[in-house]
């Protein structure tokens, strides 16, 4: 199946919703950051704008880089993607983004993670860490989830509009 580049919009609502929610993520040593290089050690935050700003341009270098791998005798404005190829001016800034539900941000970010797959050391990349921490975020966000047990102790009744084995 082919990979492209997703679309700015697309990064700024994962962006924006890492930044209402206060996103925290840990890189170590083995993290391996936009620039190419690792670590350290900590939490990274996205509390503010410059914050998201800096997401956004990692979750961009990241894709591109996971693309490039893919297709690397494409030149970075020959990737597969928007039209505009925006990613080569950069992220920037961007203008806040409507919120989506958490099932939509759910399915943006797998969408996203499996563009950016391809990129060499994905598994210990930055962007990982941020799809990681933004992906159990938004589980804890779905409906009814602050509300389910956290342990399953004895049978219930079948009350679920859709069961994993019947």
């Amino acid at each position: 199946m082919s990979s492209f580049v997703v679309d700015r919009h697309h990064i700024a609502c994962l962006v924006q919703v890492a930044r209402a929610a206060r996103l925290r993520y840990w890189i170590d040593r083995d993290t391996l950051r936009p620039d190419g290089t690792y670590g350290p050690d900590g939490t990274v935050s996205v509390d503010n704008r410059d914050e998201a700003t800096a997401a956004g341009a990692m979750l961009t270098a990241s894709i591109v880089r996971g693309v490039s791998d893919r297709y690397p005798a494409d030149a970075i404005d020959e990737l597969p993607g928007a039209v505009s190829h925006w990613w080569t001016d950069g992220y920037g800034q961007h203008r806040d983004v409507e919120l989506r539900t958490a099932v939509e941000l759910l399915k943006a970010l797998a969408g996203y993670e499996y563009q950016a797959s391809d990129a060499h050391n994905w598994e210990h990349s930055e962007a990982r860490a941020f799809c990681d921490a933004l992906r159990l975020e938004l589980i804890h966000r779905l409906p009814g989830y602050g509300d389910a047990p956290w342990t399953i102790d004895e049978p219930a009744p079948r009350r679920a509009s859709w069961v994993m084995y019947p």
